[in-house]
C-alpha cells in the first residue's frame, strides 16, 4: 500500500506546475496531512528528489 501512495505522490508532484501543499497531497490520497508529510519524508529518505519549500513540495530534477 505504501508503494501505491508513493506512486500517487510522484504523479501529483510531476503534474503540478507549482509547489503542492501537504494538505493538497493528503486530500488526494485520502489521508491526514501528517500522513502525507510522512510519505514525503519517507520518499526523501529513499532518495526521491522531493523538496519541501515554504509553499509546498516540489520534485526536483524531473522534466
Amino acid at each position: 500500500m505504501r508503494k501505491e501512495k508513493i506512486e500517487r505522490v510522484l504523479s501529483i508532484l510531476k503534474k503540478s506546475e507549482k509547489p503542492v501543499s501537504g494538505s493538497e497531497i493528503a486530500k488526494v490520497l485520502g489521508v491526514s496531512r501528517q500522513a502525507a508529510v510522512q510519505y514525503t519524508a519517507f520518499m526523501q529518505e529513499e532518495g526521491y528528489n522531493v523538496v519541501a519549500t515554504p509553499r509546498g513540495y516540489v520534485l526536483k530534477g524531473e522534466s
